[in-house]
């Protein structure tokens, strides 16, 4: 599976961005740290960008949650665009080991990404 896009009618303004299989929230190490919706998605709702007004992290359920300025047509075309850092942001797998890190091409874990 992947990171999937989500509405639902009683949030008329809300996109739920779910994760799994990754698990946020995202961070990076570098000038950008943290991911911030606002700053690094791109949302078009029917062909016409969107403005975000708010976001959270809910990491009860490991998504983060997208309130837009204005309700839209939420069975719409929805379309997130995330245009990569470099470097890039990176999540941490629940897989037996939490430390563990999704590395760039050429990464050693605990030598670039201090994990």
């Amino acid at each position: 599976m992947a990171i999937y896009a989500e509405t639902n009618a009683p949030y008329p303004n809300r996109i739920a961005l779910y994760l799994a299989p990754y698990v946020g929230p995202f961070f990076q190490n570098g000038p950008l740290v943290t991911f911030n919706p606002v700053r690094d998605l791109k949302v078009y709702v029917d062909g016409t960008l969107q403005t975000i007004q708010t976001w959270s992290f809910d990491a009860v359920n490991n998504r983060y949650l997208l309130y837009l300025n204005q309700a839209f047509n939420l069975q719409g075309v929805i379309q997130i665009v995330h245009h990569v850092p470099d470097p890039p942001f990176y999540s941490i797998v629940p897989a037996g080991n939490p430390l563990l890190l999704y590395l760039s091409l050429g990464e050693s874990p605990g030598e670039d990404a201090g994990g």
